[in-house]
C-alpha cells in the first residue's frame, strides 16, 4: 500500500506547472531525487504565490486597510500552513516519504492560496475577464 502511495505521489509531483513532467523528474527513482523534485515544485508554487500576492496589495493600495488586513490574512495562512504541513510530517515521522509529502502539502496548500488570492482580489465578480492575471494553474 505504501509502495502504491509513493509512486502515487511521485507521479503527481513530476509535473511542471505546466502539466508536463520535467524531464529530470520524469526519470525520478531514488528519495534523494523524488525530494528534489517535489522541492523545485513547491518554488514554483512559492514563486506565483508571491506574485499574486504582490499583485493583490498594488490593485488594492488605495484602500489601506484593505491591504493591511491581506497582509495579516497571508501571515496567518502561512503559520497555518507550517502547522498542517508539520503534523504531516510527524505523522510520516518514521518513513522516507515523510519530506514528499510534507512538500506536496505545501505545494497544494500554496496552489489552493494563490487562486484564493487571484479570485477574491484579482478579478471583478461583476465584470469577467478584468483582470489583468489569468486564473493561476492546479
Amino acid at each position: 500500500m505504501k509502495r502504491y502511495l509513493l509512486l502515487s505521489i511521485l507521479l503527481t509531483l513530476t509535473f511542471s506547472a505546466r502539466g508536463e513532467p520535467s524531464a529530470a523528474c520524469e526519470k525520478a527513482s531514488t528519495t534523494v531525487e523524488i525530494n528534489e523534485c517535489a522541492k523545485d515544485e513547491l518554488e514554483l508554487a512559492k514563486t506565483q504565490l508571491r506574485d499574486y500576492y504582490e499583485a493583490s496589495l498594488e490593485e488594492h493600495s488605495d484602500d489601506p486597510t484593505l491591504t493591511e488586513a491581506i497582509i495579516t490574512a497571508q501571515q496567518k495562512w502561512e503559520a497555518y500552513r507550517s502547522s498542517h504541513c508539520d503534523s504531516i510530517w510527524t505523522m510520516w515521522r518514521d518513513g522516507t516519504i515523510r519530506t514528499v509529502l510534507a512538500l506536496s502539502c505545501e505545494t497544494t496548500l500554496t496552489k489552493q492560496r494563490t487562486h484564493d488570492l487571484w479570485e477574491t482580489f484579482l478579478t471583478n465578480m461583476w465584470e469577467e475577464g478584468t483582470s489583468d492575471f489569468d486564473e493561476p494553474e492546479n
